[in-house]
């Protein structure tokens, strides 16, 4: 799929060895799912099975290739990963998890041997998270870095600055108006908007980043989804995609970068097939995609079930 206009859909190949199939067979329900910033790596979050899944992701763009090639999937665990939702990288090789059961962690993980090594948390113990579901990694103008989580059930979004050896930092709330079980969360590459998921009003809210106080109305609103999920921007920040969950499809909305306003999808992509839809759909809410991603490389957009 392409940010440079109107996004446009392409056929992938998929290849994996029967071991790599196996494993991705036993991940039970996901959540939301997020490439590695060298896009080497693509790390899901297994709610159910409540572990990280990491796989080694080969990707050729080209238009005579096109195939994506999962060489290698393990699952990392941790007594600390409690339904596991949101996912993202700090780098290569350390990640943050918004657990709904529990709190932010941060994690250093390797493959060779397998190892999960909590090394900081985000918040926990501030009282202002409550089952943190998806998050985003931000750096700051210092060097340092924060994230920002979704609390679904008490209707916030905030923001926590990432502190070493297992220190707590309490943070803030980063946005609270109109949100209704906020369920997904991305924020644009120039870090001006930030796009929320809110589950119950059927929309994403886009608010002007940071709004400057906690209560500050969203400046956008983005329409036509049922059950809006995964979010992400395209690289130029034009374009804002939008996973349905309660659908088979992911719808693409546009503008010229200034989010401000009420819109409808510019494009609507279908990107589940009706078995697996209706395989998944134990209610309403259920059956379409959910997490979201693009590769920063090749644009190659991944979504999870």
């Amino acid at each position: 799929m392409s940010g440079s206009s109107t996004p446009v859909a392409g056929e992938l190949r998929f290849e994996a060895t029967d071991a790599v199939r196996g494993a991705l067979a036993g991940m039970g329900r996901t959540e939301d799912l997020r490439f590695s910033p060298d896009g080497r790596r693509l790390a899901f979050a297994c709610y159910a099975n409540e572990r990280i899944a990491i796989a080694d992701v080969e990707i050729d763009g080209s238009s005579t290739g096109r195939s994506i090639a999962l060489t290698r999937l393990v699952y990392l665990e941790s007594p600390r990963l409690r339904e596991p939702h949101g996912i993202d990288f700090v780098d290569d090789e350390t990640i943050v998890v918004g657990n709904r059961g529990g709190a932010v962690d941060v994690f250093r993980f390797r493959i060779d041997p397998m190892e999960l090594e909590l090394v900081a948390r985000a918040g926990d113990g501030s009282g202002l998270l409550d089952s943190p579901g998806s998050v985003v990694v931000r750096a700051l103008a210092d060097g340092g870095q924060e994230v920002l989580a979704c609390n679904n059930w008490r209707n916030t979004v905030t923001r926590h600055p990432l502190v070493a050896d297992g220190d707590t930092a309490t943070g803030e709330v980063a946005a609270r108006a109109w949100l209704d079980l906020p369920d997904g969360l991305a924020l644009s590459s120039d870090g001006r908007w930030l796009a929320v998921s809110s589950h119950n009003t059927h929309t994403v809210l886009i608010y002007a980043f940071p709004a400057g106080a906690e209560d500050a109305a969203p400046v956008g609103m983005l329409r036509g989804v049922r059950y809006p999920h995964g979010l992400r921007f395209a690289k130029d920040d034009r374009h804002l995609l939008v996973a349905d969950a309660g659908s088979p499809y992911l719808h693409s909305f546009a503008s010229s970068g200034d989010w401000r306003g009420v819109r409808l999808p510019a494009a609507t992509l279908r990107v589940v097939d009706d078995e697996a839809f209706a395989r998944g759909r134990k209610n309403p809410a259920e059956g379409g995609p959910k997490g979201l991603d693009v590769e920063p490389r090749t644009n190659v957009v991944a979504v999870t079930l």
